[in-house]
């Protein structure tokens, strides 16, 4: 298991994967998909193909917030592991979060936290002030992180989950209830 403090030492936030005019590596992207993927595969929920996040890429108002490992010390130009990702999409002044996952031995690590947080501080420079989400009724874990980042519960989506029927709980969150939350 990884030690916190060593994870986050090396550890590269980039707001958005999405933006290619940061990156002079352009086949970055290729390898981004290939750990997206992995990422979703070990998650008990996936749903995700490798087309769904290729096309996350073609789609305007979509951001990918990734985190990579060991990016301070190899730079962002070259390869690094991807081991957590949030995708959402904005909307004047609302953002829906679509994906987000931490690759399964990074978990219990506060990095589901940590990347919430960053995600929602870059959405209020972004000038988002409302953040939905679903989340399934059987995934308490992540029931348990967005209370306890101030996400309200707002309402109930039967049988959305086409692989198993399962229902979603609705969540939202007014940034701007509180937004010293965020790192800004």
């Amino acid at each position: 298991m990884p030690n916190k403090v060593d994870l986050v030492k090396n550890l590269k936030l980039c707001t958005d994967l999405t933006d290619l005019s940061k990156f002079k590596n352009k086949n970055l992207v290729e390898g981004w998909i290939k750990d997206l993927v992995r990422i979703e595969k070990s998650t008990e929920f996936s749903l995700w193909t490798e087309n769904n996040f290729r096309k996350e890429w073609e789609v305007p108002h979509s951001f990918i917030f990734g985190v990579l490992l060991n990016a301070s010390l190899a730079g962002i130009e070259e390869r690094c592991e991807l081991i957590a990702f949030l995708v959402w999409h904005k909307v004047l002044d609302q953002a829906h979060i679509l994906n987000f996952a931490v690759e399964t031995k990074y978990r219990g690590l506060g990095l589901g936290k940590l990347v919430v947080s960053e995600v929602c501080s870059d959405m209020l420079v972004r000038r988002v002030r409302w953040v939905h989400l679903e989340c399934r009724e059987r995934n308490f874990v992540a029931q348990k992180l967005y209370r306890s980042m101030g996400f309200d519960r707002v309402g109930f989506r039967p049988n959305f989950y086409d692989d198993t029927n399962e229902g979603a709980l609705l969540f939202t969150k007014d940034l701007l209830d509180n937004p010293s939350n965020y790192h800004q």
